[in-house]
């Protein structure tokens, strides 16, 4: 991208002041591809613009349909008059959400920030801006349906195959590929294997709540013993113990989309229902 209107500070700074945010979808990846692309948006302003700069980085995981915590950050410093430009590589690294990706780039332009986003061409400060950011909006939301209808296609066969995992429930760990094809833990194919050392905890669990504990005092007992929960669960709770004993993965039979889950476009929270099929 080659800027036809050169970058300039604002009135009283003496530096320009620039925001990069960025943000990754998942856990499953790395931290780092956040900072590679701080570091290729840092050279390419580096490339057009030579004289200070002051930098301000910001990542996080998180997804692009909901608010998150750094992007308030950087609305108050765009509020309080401190950012000149805001620099992206890709405009999807600000949000997908529709909604929520306009209202930002109004905020920037409502108090007289400039916003750049390298790859898809989109700069303020010139006068197509508004038809490059539709576009890039466009190409980053067709994206979405894509890929969801990819993973459920996927899915759906890997599990009629046996070898589909979700989330592992505390007591169960997922078998690599190689374990899996050898058949050692189960049918050949099968992807979930269980963790023996657990199954004196889950035995106790059961006790204890037909005994008449409620699943909030099991939860608590956990706590205090120093049990960690599975690996997608912060702590125990009434409702964890309540769905971990109730799964049926624990008399061998396993079950996938239990719940249709469809997006709430104005928060980008999930809503489920449970599947019929």
């Amino acid at each position: 991208m080659n800027l036809t209107i050169p970058l300039v500070v604002r009135d009283g700074h003496t530096t320009l002041h620039v925001i990069m945010p960025g943000r990754i979808s998942t856990v499953h990846q790395d931290m780092e591809a956040v900072a590679s692309r701080h570091q290729s948006n840092e050279a390419w302003l580096r490339s057009v613009y030579k004289e200070a700069v002051e930098i301000r980085r910001y990542g996080e995981q998180a997804s692009g349909w909901k608010p998150r915590k750094t992007m308030e950050l950087v609305k108050e410093l765009i509020e309080s008059g401190w950012c000149d430009v805001i620099i992206v590589g890709y405009i999807r690294d600000i949000y997908r959400n529709p909604g929520m990706l306009w209202m930002f780039l109004f905020l920037c332009l409502d108090h007289k920030v400039r916003f750049i986003s390298i790859y898809d061409n989109i700069d303020s400060a010139d006068k197509s801006w508004q038809v490059m950011a539709h576009l890039g909006a466009l190409v980053s939301g067709l994206m979405r349906p894509q890929v969801v209808e990819l993973i459920r296609q996927k899915a759906t066969y890997a599990f009629d195959k046996g070898s589909m995992v979700g989330k592992n429930r505390f007591g169960y760990r997922k078998l690599t590929k190689e374990e899996a094809a050898s058949g050692k833990y189960g049918s050949v194919g099968l992807r979930i294997a269980k963790l023996p050392e657990y199954t004196a905890i889950l035995l106790e669990m059961r006790r204890r709540v037909m005994n008449g504990d409620s699943y909030v005092v099991v939860a608590e007992w956990l706590i205090e013993e120093g049990i960690t929960p599975g690996p997608y669960v912060e702590k125990w709770t009434g409702r964890v113990v309540k769905e971990l004993l109730r799964d049926q993965i624990l008399i061998g039979r396993r079950r996938y989309r239990n719940k249709m889950y469809t997006i709430v476009y104005g928060t980008g929270a999930s809503r489920g229902e449970k599947n019929p099929s």
